[in-house]
């Protein structure tokens, strides 16, 4: 495999992130039919994606593997009570089936890990759905622990 390049996502990267977007919406779709119905709408909106990336708090990163973007990651900064709270929340990520297990999900973190550090940030937050089992293996190996249970309620 070439070499991947983890820099910050821009407006052009929109096309390779909505095809990626699409195939993780249809991928928890599978784990989780009950809340994705029929009909779900899987891909990344082109106007939120974009104002989100002139946000000063968000983080979006992608992973780029011979011009193509395979990876992505987007965070956003949250100011806690001190200094010493604040948060690095991750809202979205996701590799390309076809790059995952090399590496590149964990190059993202990385990223993202020293990018929280070095804004004073006190610890990483990210929600996975529990029956995600490849996901939240992924996510113990990079040292992340369950902290609180979210419980949620159809109406």
């Amino acid at each position: 495999m070439e070499e991947i390049l983890i820099r910050k996502a821009e407006v052009r990267d929109y096309e390779d992130l909505d095809k990626i977007f699409y195939d993780v919406g249809s991928l928890h779709k599978k784990i989780h039919p009950e809340i994705f119905k029929d009909g779900a709408n899987f891909h990344l909106n082109k106007d939120y994606y974009i104002d989100s990336l002139s946000q000063p708090e968000n983080y979006s990163i992608v992973a780029e593997c011979s011009g193509q973007v395979v990876g992505f990651l987007m965070a956003k900064m949250i100011s806690g009570f001190s200094p010493q709270n604040n948060i690095m929340n991750i809202s979205k990520f996701g590799v390309a089936e076809e790059f995952r297990h090399h590496n590149i999900g964990s190059e993202l973190m990385n990223y993202i890990t020293n990018t929280a550090k070095e804004l004073g940030c006190s610890r990483i937050e990210l929600n996975v759905y529990n029956n995600n089992t490849p996901a939240k293996n992924f996510y113990k190996k990079q040292g992340f622990l369950v902290q609180r249970l979210r419980l949620s309620k159809e109406i």
